[in-house]
């Protein structure tokens, strides 16, 4: 009965609010930008996130976002290409980029920041 009594205690103690969080099917990373004046809007097809969050343990908290680079598009071919090339990603020496949260902040009314490095270029 004390055993049963503890392992009761011990789950209701456990933190409830800790959750690893998966991307939900027709998630979208896009981006936007401007050339030679003319704003232009793209998305990351084939990103992946890995999310563990807990309001009540922030500094457990962790979120990474891998990025394909080769994957880049624009609806303009002009664009898709100069962006894939050594130029501006160079995906074909450097295939991805990540994004790596180092600080969750609390900022009321059950909101959040979060603060990363993104790697890009292997920088």
């Amino acid at each position: 009965m004390r055993k049963t009594l503890l392992l009761a205690l011990a789950m209701l103690c456990a933190p409830a609010f800790a959750a690893d969080y998966v991307q939900a099917p027709g998630s979208s990373l896009v981006f936007a930008g401007t050339y030679q004046g003319e704003a232009f809007t793209g998305r990351f097809p084939g990103f992946t996130t890995t999310f563990r969050f807990d309001p009540r343990q922030l500094a457990t908290s962790n979120l990474q976002v891998t990025i394909p680079l080769a994957t880049a598009a624009t609806s303009n071919a002009d664009y898709d290409g100069e962006l894939r090339g050594a130029s501006f990603f160079d995906a074909t020496k450097f295939p991805r980029a990540t994004y790596s949260a180092t600080k969750f902040r609390a900022l009321g009314g059950n909101r959040y920041a979060v603060d990363g490095t993104l790697t890009l270029r292997g920088v």
